[in-house]
């Protein structure tokens, strides 16, 4: 996802992202740019064209079903 998000950044789309604890990757993250956040925050899911998920995240998610239910 570290790659991901990275890639799509460096080609001008807007990213963000988040996780359950500050790990070195959010670190790394916003030392680049990036807005990384701990914690789950569907406020942050107003207004995005597209979301992505790691395939580790449990299915009762709050973001997920966020994400899910507006068809983002």
């Amino acid at each position: 996802m570290k790659a991901l998000a990275e890639l799509s950044f460096h080609l001008g789309h807007k990213v963000s992202g988040s996780d359950i604890t500050n790990t070195r990757i959010i670190y790394y993250l916003k030392s680049v740019g990036i807005d990384a956040y701990i914690g789950l925050n569907t406020k942050k899911l107003i207004d995005v064209d597209c979301v992505v998920f790691s395939s580790s995240i449990n299915e009762k998610n709050e973001e997920l079903q966020y994400a899910k239910a507006h068809n983002i």
